[in-house]
C-alpha cells in the first residue's frame, strides 16, 4: 500500500515536472554542458567537472584540437569516493566486445595531469586511480585498478598503461575515474582507452572528453579537421558546432548526435541551422533534397535510420541519407539558413540519427546550431483530386443531369484557336434521344473575380466579346420554341440581379455540321459581380452537341477569361502552355504511379515556352508547416552532371523541372495575390537519370504571414525537355508530436536522496530503454514498472546488491513476456527508507 501511494503522489504531480518538446534529439541546441557517456560519481559539479582548462593532445594526431578533459578537485577529504564513470562501453553501438572481446587480452590506458594533489598514499582512500570493470551476468569477471602516480605533488600529461586478461564474454564493460575520499589536490583524465590487444573488438565512448552530451564526432586521426562545439558563434544561446576543414586531404569530418527512437512507416522533419564561412563553392550546387548519394565536395546534412536494438547496435536500414546545403558561387558567406527535409523511416527502423558532415573534400568553416529531429503527424492531402482520377471537369457543372447525358467527352474537341498545334482533346458534350424534364447541360462557376480574373473593377459598363466553337449531330431542326433549342447563355449579375444577358442559340437549320465557331457581342452596364456561362439543351431538343473553346472578355483590353473554357483540364486543376509554341500539360491514361491517370508534361519545340499544369489553392495557415510532394517519373529529360534533386529555393532555373508552389493571401477563391513568390524544387535530372521510375518529391515549408492558400504545380521551366509522368501530388499540413522532456528547474519528489535513478535512455522508446541507477549502501533493491493505474507490469530487479551504479534493461514486455501497449508507465526504485519514482514512454 506505501508504494501504491508514492505513484498516486507522482502521477498527480508530473505535469509540473515536465516540458512539452517536440525534438527528440537530446541536447540539439548544444547548451547542454554535461559529457556524452560519462555521469558523475557522488558529485553534482562542484569536485567532478568537464573541463576546458586543460586537456591532453592528440594520441593519434598532435595535429588534431584537444580541448576538454575529466577534471576532479578536491581540497579536504570527502564522504565517499568522488568521480566519473563511463556508461557500459560493452555493446553499445558498433562495440563488440561482448562477442568479439571474450576470453581476451585487453590493452588498457588513459594520460593523466596532477596539481598539488597528496602525495605517497597509505590507504586506497587517499589514492587517485582507474578502474576498468568487466562483468557477465550482473557479476564480476575481470578488474584492473591502475593507480596514479602520487610520487609528486604535480605532475604534466603523461600516459598510464596495463593489460589485463578478460576471461568470459564481458556484458557490460565501465571505466571509473576516481579521487579516494580522503584524496586531495587536482586531477584531469583524458584519452581512455579499452580494446583487445589483437585487433579490434571496443572503444570507449568519449574517451577524449571532447563531446557534450547526445553527440559524438569524428575526425580522421591521420589528417587535419575540426568538429566540435564552440562558443563564438551561436544561432540560440551560447554554443554551436564547428566543422572546419584545415588541409586539402580527402579526409571528413562530421559531429553526429546518439540515435532516437523511431518508427517505421512514420515521417520525420529533420533540420539544422547552419552559417557559412568560406566554403567551396560550384555554380550548380544548389541545396539538394535528400539523396542517398555521397557528393565528394559537398557539404552535407546526413541522416539514416537503425535497426533495432538502438542502444547496441549500428545497424542501417535504408543506407546513408544526404541534404546538402547551399553551396553556389556567391554563397560562400552566408549567415544562418534553417535547411530541414522529411523523410519516412523505412521498414524494420526502430532509431535514427543526424550529422554535421564535411565529404572529403568540403572547405572551409560551417556553423551549425539548433538540430531536431520530429515525428510527425501527417494530415489529410488538401489537394483536391490529387490522383487525377476524377474524371470531372473543372470550374463547370451539370445542370439537371447526373452524367447520363452532360458527359466530359473526349470522342472529339474543337482545335485549340490559338495554336491549331496545342493538342484539344475534351469538350463538353449534351445528348439526349427524347425529350427531358428539363434543361440539361453545363453551367460554369462564378468568372467574374475568381482569382486573377478582374470583371468587377476592370470590367464595368463596357462592350464584352463571347463566343464558343459548337458540333451538333442528329439533333432536331427547325425549333420553333426555347424548349427545342440548343443554346449558350451569358448571365452578368450585380447585387444578386441580372444586370445583362446574351443568348446564342446554335445552328440546327441541319441536323448535323461540324465544328465551326459562335461569336457575339453584349454590353454590359455596371460592375458585374457574377459571370455565368450555360451550355443547354431545351427540354424538348434531342440528339447531340458538343462545346468547345467558350470565351468571354472585355473587347478592349483584358478583364477575364473563362476558366476550363477549353473543356480541357479535370476537377481542382487548370493547366497553361504558350500560346504560340508547342507543349503539353494535361492528363493522360497511358502510364500512372496510382489508379488509371496521371499528368505528362512534353516539351514539343526548342523554344523558350513554359508549361504548367496547377492546382486550384486550398486554405492554409501563417506559421504552419506543410510537406508537398508528388510522384514524377522522367522519360528522356535533359540532364547535367550536377542536376540534383533540390530543397525548396526561390530561384527560377530556365534549364529545370520543377515542382512548384506558392502562397496565397486572401481572400484565395477572388484574388491571386502571392506572398513569399514562387518556391521550386527541382527533380533528379542528373546525369543517367534521363530515364527514372516513379520517384516522390517531397519537402517541408512553413507558410509565411499573410498566407491563406497554398496551390502547386508540375512545371517544365522554359528550356525544360523530354516528357515526364506526374501523379499522386499532395499538400499535407504536418504537426510534430511531442514528447515529454526533464524540466530542469524542477525535480520529482524523491524520498532518500543517497540513492539515484537516472532517467530512462531513450524516451520515448521502442523497443528497448536502459535505466541507470545507484546503489550507496549493500542491501536488498527492487526496480519495478507500473503503469498509469498502479499496476505492476514487471520486475526488473529484485535481488541484495553491493554499492555502485548499475544498469537495468526493459523490452516492452511484462512479468509473462507479453508485449504492454503503447502509453505512459513509471519505474520506481525501491530500496532501505528509498522510493523514487520516475516516468516513461512506450510507443509501438
Amino acid at each position: 500500500m506505501k508504494r501504491f501511494f508514492y505513484l498516486s503522489l507522482l502521477i498527480l504531480l508530473l505535469p509540473a515536472f515536465l516540458l512539452a518538446e517536440t525534438n527528440l534529439l537530446k541536447n540539439a541546441d548544444l547548451e547542454t554542458r554535461e559529457p556524452g557517456f560519462w555521469n558523475r560519481v557522488n558529485d553534482d559539479g562542484t569536485h567532478a567537472i568537464w573541463a576546458s582548462d586543460t586537456a591532453a593532445s592528440n594520441p593519434w594526431n598532435t595535429d588534431l584540437p584537444s580541448e576538454y578533459s575529466f577534471k576532479i578537485t578536491k581540497d579536504a577529504a570527502s564522504s565517499d569516493v568522488i568521480g566519473w564513470k563511463s556508461l557500459n562501453n560493452a555493446d553499445r553501438y558498433w562495440n563488440r566486445a561482448t562477442t568479439e572481446g571474450a576470453n581476451k587480452l585487453y590493452n588498457v590506458s588513459f594520460y593523466v595531469k596532477t596539481e598539488g594533489v597528496n602525495t605517497n598514499p597509505a590507504t586506497m582512500d587517499e589514492k587517485i586511480y582507474v578502474r576498468y570493470s568487466f562483468l557477465a551476468g550482473g557479476s564480476l569477471i575481470a578488474e584492473k585498478v591502475m593507480e596514479v602516480d602520487q610520487s609528486v605533488a604535480s605532475k604534466p600529461w603523461h600516459k598510464v598503461e596495463d593489460a589485463i586478461y578478460v576471461g568470459g564474454a564481458p556484458e557490460e564493460i565501465y571505466i571509473e575515474l576516481l579521487m579516494g575520499k580522503d584524496a586531495t589536490g587536482t586531477v584531469w583524465f583524458d584519452n581512455i582507452y579499452c580494446n583487445v590487444a589483437d585487433g579490434w573488438a571496443m572503444g570507449v565512448f568519449n574517451g577524449d572528453a571532447e563531446t557534450p552530451e547526445g553527440w559524438l564526432h569524428w575526425t580522421s586521426s591521420s589528417k587535419i579537421g575540426y568538429a566540435n562545439v564552440v562558443d563564438s558563434v551561436a544561432h540560440s544561446g551560447v554554443y554551436s558546432v564547428l566543422l572546419k576543414e584545415e588541409d586539402t586531404d580527402d579526409d571528413e569530418m562530421v559531429f553526429y548526435s546518439q540515435p532516437v527512437p523511431a518508427q517505421a512507416g512514420k515521417w520525420y522533419k529533420i533540420g539544422v541551422w547552419v552559417k557559412t564561412e568560406g566554403v567551396n563553392t560550384d555554380t550548380m550546387w544548389y541545396p539538394s533534397n535528400v539523396v542517398p548519394d555521397r557528393d565528394v565536395d559537398r557539404v552535407a546534412i546526413n541522416f539514416f535510420f537503425h535497426k533495432a536494438p538502438i542502444e547496441t547496435d549500428w545497424n542501417l536500414v535504408g543506407g546513408d541519407q544526404f541534404f546538402y546545403i547551399d553551396q553556389r558561387i556567391g554563397h560562400e558567406n552566408s549567415e544562418w539558413i534553417h535547411y530541414v527535409a522529411v523523410a519516412k523511416a523505412p521498414e524494420e527502423a526502430a532509431g535514427v540519427s543526424m550529422r554535421a558532415r564535411f565529404n572529403p573534400f568540403a572547405t572551409g568553416k560551417v556553423y551549425w546550431d539548433d538540430f531536431s529531429i520530429e515525428e510527425l503527424e501527417v494530415l489529410p492531402n488538401v489537394i483536391a483530386n490529387p490522383s487525377v482520377e476524377t474524371r470531372e471537369p473543372g470550374f463547370w457543372n451539370r445542370v439537371n443531369d447526373d452524367g447520363t447525358h452532360a458527359i466530359w467527352a473526349s470522342d472529339t474537341a474543337a482545335s485549340n484557336p490559338w495554336n491549331t498545334d496545342l493538342p484539344s482533346e475534351y469538350s463538353f458534350k449534351i445528348t439526349k434521344d427524347a425529350a427531358s424534364s428539363d434543361v440539361i447541360g453545363w453551367k460554369s462557376l462564378n468568372n467574374a473575380d475568381r482569382y486573377w480574373n478582374r470583371a468587377t473593377t476592370e470590367g464595368a459598363n463596357k462592350l464584352y466579346n463571347v463566343s464558343f466553337y459548337v458540333k451538333t449531330e442528329g439533333v432536331n431542326t427547325n425549333p420553333a420554341t426555347m424548349d427545342e433549342k440548343i443554346y449558350v447563355r451569358y448571365s452578368f449579375l450585380a447585387g444578386g440581379s441580372l444586370i445583362a444577358e446574351k443568348i446564342m442559340e446554335v445552328d440546327q437549320s441541319v441536323a448535323s455540321k461540324p465544328w465551326h465557331k459562335v461569336e457575339d457581342a453584349i454590353y454590359v452596364g455596371g460592375a458585374p459581380e457574377e459571370i455565368y456561362i450555360e451550355l443547354l439543351m431545351g427540354k424538348d431538343a434531342t440528339g447531340t452537341v458538343w462545346f468547345d473553346n467558350i470565351y468571354c472578355n472585355v473587347a478592349d483590353g483584358w478583364a477575364m477569361g473563362v476558366f476550363n473554357g477549353s473543356a480541357e483540364t479535370p476537377e481542382g486543376w487548370l493547366h497553361w502552355t504558350s500560346t504560340s509554341k508547342i507543349g503539353y500539360a494535361n492528363v493522360v491514361d497511358s502510364v500512372a504511379h496510382s489508379g488509371t491517370y496521371s499528368v505528362r508534361l512534353e516539351e514539343k519545340d526548342n523554344e523558350d515556352d513554359e508549361m504548367v499544369f496547377y492546382s486550384i489553392p486550398q486554405p492554409a495557415e501563417t506559421g504552419k508547416w506543410y510537406m508537398i510532394s508528388a510522384w514524377v517519373k522522367n522519360v528522356g529529360v535533359n540532364t547535367d552532371t550536377v542536376w540534383y534533386p533540390t530543397n525548396v529555393l526561390p530561384d527560377r532555373e530556365i534549364d529545370r523541372i520543377a515542382i512548384n508552389f506558392f502562397y496565397h493571401k486572401a481572400p484565395i477563391e477572388t484574388d491571386w495575390n502571392l506572398v513569399g513568390g514562387d518556391q521550386f524544387f527541382y527533380v533528379d535530372q542528373r546525369a543517367g537519370k534521363e530515364n527514372l521510375d516513379w520517384t516522390l518529391y517531397s519537402v517541408l515549408s512553413q507558410a509565411p504571414e499573410e498566407a491563406a492558400g497554398v496551390s502547386m504545380r508540375a512545371r517544365y521551366n522554359p528550356f525544360a525537355t523530354g516528357v515526364t509522368y506526374w501523379d499522386d501530388f499532395a499538400i499535407q499540413e504536418v504537426v510534430p508530436l511531442t514528447v515529454d522532456i526533464d524540466d530542469p528547474s524542477k525535480t520529482l519528489p524523491v524520498i532518500a536522496t543517497d540513492y539515484n535513478l537516472s532517467n530512462n535512455y531513450p524516451n520515448p522508446f521502442n523497443p528497448t530503454t536502459v535505466i541507470e541507477y545507484t546503489v550507496p549502501k549493500a542491501g536488498k533493491v527492487t526496480i519495478a514498472i507500473y503503469d498509469v493505474l498502479g499496476r505492476k507490469v514487471r520486475t526488473l530487479v529484485d535481488q541484495d546488491m553491493m554499492p555502485g551504479t548499475y544498469t537495468a534493461m526493459w523490452d516492452g514486455t511484462n512479468d509473462a513476456g507479453h508485449r504492454v501497449t503503447s502509453g505512459v508507465y513509471f519505474y520506481q526504485l525501491n530500496a532501505e527508507n528509498a522510493v523514487i519514482t520516475k516516468k516513461m514512454t512506450f510507443m509501438k
